[in-house]
């Protein structure tokens, strides 16, 4: 029989060692020795697929994981709207009174109108993307709201003098050629660069990509042809693939698997359309593709398991009314955005999709999420986590001793 020795903290009991052997009756005397509140912290702080594993582990996990840190992510109720000036709003999706909170509202005064500043690239975890457009090449920085802590990457290595780029630094938004992932299986967080097909300060045909954990980026060969669509979402990350649109007359996805750095073309899209017509979106763990038509109408692709491209539904919109890109698709509802007098209106329609589905969406249709008073730009899903950024930050501090060392 095996014997482990626990240090109980527990008040009552005292500083002391217990023996206990490996049945199922010792292991239940040692996780209730630790107090509630403490193990309820410990699991928060793991990532979710890791929480998904430990709620096997007893009963009592399993009620804690649920109560103070679930991992359905199906019950998550909160999405981030991205408005223009530089707002940014958590809004609380399956609530009635569509309740909604600034994002930066725990943070300093100086620091949240930094934040502000900033373009979110995207989400994962609990972790916002931010890009700051005023830098050549754009700067990221990562930052969890719930718990303050940010992590500043290293600049992306450019083939053009800083001058160069400084001088294109008319209205670019560099951000809109960032994406940003969490792997569903490692929980490996990365960065990935797709260059717009005019752009030039970069090797042509290469993907940068930044792993947390590691110190510098890292070129992948993508091929001449896979330059990146200039748009608001030619960008979708699903699971551990990376997927975009090039600058085709016939319009093609390109594919970026993050396990292998390997580069594949999956195919012209589902209609024939050009690029700018298009926006990739995450519907339901698989790509979509909203294609805009005549008349205010959008047609809704995704891509099934069998790589065959199925029409999920088809969008009429009857006034200023469309799609809340790229998180679009929240549950079991369709969130849409709209102008109405002087405010702009977030709604949600819970319908049926999947089968070709026609949805007339006139100006009062669906039920209002919220009201805001700035223009929506991006929407994205959130949730809060106590996820640590520190933990990589060891990598980036001895990179900056030895570039440091360098110079000298």
């Amino acid at each position: 029989m095996i014997t482990v020795a626990v240090r109980n903290r527990s008040p009552q009991i005292g500083e002391t060692y217990q023996k206990l052997d490996s049945s199922a009756a010792g292991f239940k005397a040692m996780v209730y020795a630790v107090p509630t509140d403490v193990l309820a912290d410990i699991l928060a702080r793991l990532p979710t697929n890791a929480r998904r594993r430990v709620r096997l582990v007893c009963r009592l996990w399993r009620n804690l994981v649920d109560e103070w840190a679930p991992v359905d992510m199906r019950r998550r109720d909160k999405i981030l709207v991205v408005e223009s000036w530089g707002f940014r709003e958590v809004v609380h999706v399956l609530s009635p009174e569509g309740s909604r909170a600034e994002l930066w509202r725990e943070l300093d005064v100086a620091t949240a109108c930094l934040y502000r500043r900033m373009n979110v690239v995207g989400t994962c975890n609990g972790i916002v993307c931010l890009c700051d457009d005023r830098e050549p090449g754009g700067a990221i920085t990562l930052v969890n709201p719930s718990t303050g802590e940010e992590l500043c990457l290293p600049r992306l290595p450019t083939t053009s003098s800083s001058v160069e780029l400084r001088l294109s630094l008319v209205r670019k938004s560099w951000h809109l050629q960032y994406a940003f992932a969490r792997h569903p299986e490692t929980g490996r967080y990365t960065v990935v660069h797709v260059p717009w097909s005019y752009e030039r300060f970069w090797e042509p045909g290469m993907v940068h990509v930044f792993t947390l954990g590691e110190a510098l980026w890292r070129d992948v060969h993508a091929g001449p042809d896979a330059k990146c669509s200039p748009g608001l979402s030619s960008l979708a990350i699903i699971d551990a693939t990376l997927y975009w649109l090039t600058e085709d007359t016939d319009g093609k996805i390109r594919s970026f698997d993050l396990d292998h750095d390997r580069v594949t073309c999956i195919g012209p899209l589902p209609v024939p359309a050009k690029s700018s017509c298009c926006r990739l979106a995450k519907v339901h763990g698989m790509l979509g593709v909203a294609v805009d038509g005549d008349g205010g109408s959008t047609a809704v692709w995704v891509l099934e398991m069998d790589e065959r491209w199925t029409l999920w539904f088809l969008m009429e919109a009857h006034g200023p009314r469309q799609l809340a890109m790229p998180h679009f698709a929240h549950g079991d509802c369709i969130l849409t955005q709209g102008r109405r007098n002087e405010n702009y209106y977030l709604h949600r329609h819970k319908t049926q999709t999947g089968a070709g589905q026609v949805l007339q969406i006139g100006q009062k249709d669906g039920e209002e999420v919220t009201r805001l008073e700035h223009d929506i730009y991006r929407t994205f899903a959130y949730v809060e986590t106590k996820e640590q950024l520190s933990v990589y930050s060891a990598a980036l501090v001895t990179q900056r001793r030895r570039n440091q060392c360098t110079i000298v």
